[in-house]
Parts: C-alpha cells; sequence; structure tokens
C-alpha cells in the first residue's frame, strides 16, 4: 500500500489526490454500509479541497505526541445549506471552544467512515491535520452512542455545537451520549438544519490505547481493491465472505426522525436498514447484524449507498459480509447495537 503513503521520519501518511479521490470514495462507501454521505456528494467535499491543494494527507495516530489534545469535529445537517462563509464560521466555532475550555487542539478524528470528509472539510478551515482513524471504529453508524467513547465509557462533554445562524449551544458535566444526539438534532433543526460539533477531546496517549488505528487507510485498501474489480480480494482481506446473490425484490424504505428506516427485500433474505445495513435476516431464519459489516455490491462491483437503492428494484447484487473488528467484537459492543 506504500504507493499511496508517503513516509516522513519512518511514519506513514495516507493521502488522496485527485488521481485517487475517486476510489478512496468507493472504499468509503464500502465501510459506510449503506449510510453516510451519498458517495457523489461525498466526492464533491473532497473535489473541492482538492481544489486548492494536491493532495489531502491522513495523520497516524502515532504522529502525535501522547500529550496532544484530539478532537472530533464535523458538520451536521445538509450540506447543500451550508453558506459561503463557512470558514468564517468554522474558525468563530473553534475561538468558542478553545475560549471555553482552554483546550489547544492538536488534530482531528473523523465521526465516522462514510462522511469522514465533513472532518477534512473542518480541519481545512483551521488549519488542524486529521487522524488516521474515525469514533464508530471503520465503519458508520446511525447514532451518536455507537462509538468508542461508549464501548469504554469515556466523556463526550466538553461539545460546542454551532449552527450557521450563528447560535450555538456549550456542553459541559455528566451528559450522555443518547441526550447529547437528542439536544443536537434539536438544535439543529431548529437553526437551519446546518453547522458542526466540536467535541470528544482525548488525548493522542488515550486514542492510541482505545481507538482502532489506521481505518482511512484500512478504506484506502479497500476502495484499491474495489476499483481494481477484486471483491473477492476484499471479502479474503477481511476474513468475510459473499452471504447471498441475487435480484433486489423490493425496497421500503422512508425517511423517519431523521432517519432512512424499513426494509430491502432480497431474493436470500430481508435487510434491516437504520441509515445503514443494521441487519440481515436469511431465508433459513438465521440472523446477522451490526456491528458485523453488511454491504450490497451492484454487478460491477461499485458499493450501493441507501439513498440510490430504491432505483436498483429486480437488479442482480451480492450481500457481502465482513465480521466485527476490534472493540466491536466485545459483549458490550456487540449489546449497543442490539440495544440502539
Amino acid at each position: 500500500m506504500c504507493n499511496e503513503l508517503r513516509n516522513r521520519s519512518n511514519i506513514c501518511f495516507m493521502k488522496i489526490t485527485k488521481y485517487n479521490v475517486d476510489t478512496y470514495i468507493q472504499g468509503s462507501v464500502f465501510f459506510g454500509t449503506g449510510g453516510g454521505l451519498p458517495g457523489d456528494l461525498h466526492q464533491k467535499i473532497f473535489q473541492d479541497l482538492l481544489d486548492s491543494t494536491d493532495e489531502i494527507n491522513a495523520h497516524p495516530l502515532e504522529a502525535f505526541p501522547d500529550e496532544a489534545i484530539l478532537v472530533s469535529a464535523y458538520g451536521v445537517g445538509d450540506p447543500s445549506k451550508i453558506p459561503e462563509n463557512f470558514v468564517d464560521k468554522v474558525r468563530e466555532g473553534f475561538a468558542k471552544y478553545k475560549k471555553l475550555t482552554g483546550i489547544k487542539i492538536a488534530g482531528i478524528v473523523p465521526g465516522e467512515i462514510g462522511a469522514e470528509g465533513l472532518a477534512f472539510q473542518v480541519g481545512a478551515c483551521v488549519d488542524l491535520p486529521i487522524v488516521d482513524a474515525d469514533l464508530v471504529g471503520g465503519r458508520a453508524a446511525p447514532e451518536i452512542q455507537l462509538d468508542v467513547f461508549s464501548v469504554f465509557g469515556l466523556p463526550i462533554v466538553p461539545v460546542v455545537l454551532y449552527a450557521m445562524n450563528d447560535k450555538s449551544i456549550f456542553l459541559e458535566g455528566n451528559f450522555s451520549a443518547q441526550e447529547i444526539e437528542h439536544i443536537s438534532r434539536n438544535f439543529f433543526a431548529q437553526n437551519g438544519d446546518s453547522g458542526f460539533l466540536i467535541g470528544y477531546g482525548m488525548s493522542a496517549g488515550e486514542y492510541k490505547k482505545y481507538a482502532m488505528a489506521g481505518t482511512l487507510s484500512q478504506t484506502m485498501r479497500a476502495g484499491e481493491l474495489l476499483h481494481a474489480k477484486n471483491s473477492a480480494g476484499l471479502v479474503s482481506l477481511f476474513d468475510g465472505k459473499i452471504m447471498s446473490e441475487g435480484v433486489i425484490e423490493a425496497v421500503e424504505l422512508k425517511s423517519q426522525d431523521g432517519f432512512l428506516v424499513g426494509k430491502i427485500k432480497l431474493a436470500g433474505g430481508v435487510m434491516e436498514v437504520k441509515n445503514e445495513n443494521i441487519s440481515f435476516l436469511q431465508k433459513n431464519g438465521s440472523l446477522v447484524q451490526a456491528p458485523d459489516i453488511l454491504i450490497l455490491l451492484a454487478d460491477d462491483g461499485t458499493p450501493i449507498h441507501n439513498t440510490k437503492i430504491a432505483a436498483m428494484v429486480g437488479q442482480h447484487v451480492r450481500l457481502i459480509y465482513l465480521p466485527a473488528q476490534g472493540y466491536w467484537n466485545s459483549v458490550i459492543g456487540r449489546e449497543l447495537w442490539e440495544l440502539r
């Protein structure tokens, strides 16, 4: 994979350029498991960033000293409603976060795979590096509590929610992930449907202890295999399997309470969706569910986003299964998904 990595002082940096951004997006849609941002919108975010730079780097955790403070910061809401002065808004939000917390930020951890471009977008505004890791352990998730912080009982606060109309909320104290999810959804819904969140402050040393490192590099590797039409190699690399093949018989998805929810009926069984592909009930009665990876590939090997799937009824697809990695294979990791 060194063809996509730059070595600095014996530390490898994954890079995205105008020449491989298409490849990276394929991997990102794959690990978005049907959710995250639609691939075309996500690609536009990266391409807009690449208009002003030759490459976008993801910095490995080991590039940061243990005492450096990392946060997660990403756009929230409808990207079409981001104003022209978005850069100024982000800078104002970060200045407010620093003033209220006293924290000097060294880098930004993406919220999830499938929407990591939002972290790069924010990082470019404030000239902060992006970490080659994410909060959700190499995949996307529909709810805020489905991340490394909830698995290990780590505090998300202090948090700043900043809307594009310049209203903001500062949260500190004993807020649960579910409370922050509820507050943030309501706040942005009432204030223009667009803004960003800053929070999840933790030292790089702690991130090295708890997080799954290298998930953006892993996404690039998956994209390379998909781009090469080598889905079999991807399945083998992650000890997965092709779980089902056949046509999409029906798509019954609707927008409800801020989520895309419902079912996708396949020849081999039924997929439950809550933004992401949550579970697959096979016709033989066996059930496979997240945090295991479940993603549908079109006949040409392209991963399918759930906002595009209604147009594919009657088309042949393959359902790819990859087992959950790292802390998602723990008892508490799987319980979090069952309790969502």
